[in-house]
């Protein structure tokens, strides 16, 4: 499912849906603030999709 991408990486990329409550938890593992690129990245999306690999959350 692409909800929205770009074509700044060779392949193209999509940022993928995410679940809130997970998201939360996420931080909670990574000791993060949803203020922080990470943190942002954890709590609103279900990963990144970048060159047909993947770098999402755990």
């Amino acid at each position: 499912m692409r909800v929205c991408g770009g074509r700044w990486a060779s392949r193209g990329w999509s940022v993928l849906p995410g679940d809130v409550n997970e998201g939360r938890r996420c931080l909670l593992q990574m000791q993060v603030t949803g203020r922080s690129a990470l943190g942002a990245l954890a709590l609103h999306t279900g990963g990144l999709l970048v060159d047909n690999g993947w770098l999402a959350r755990p």
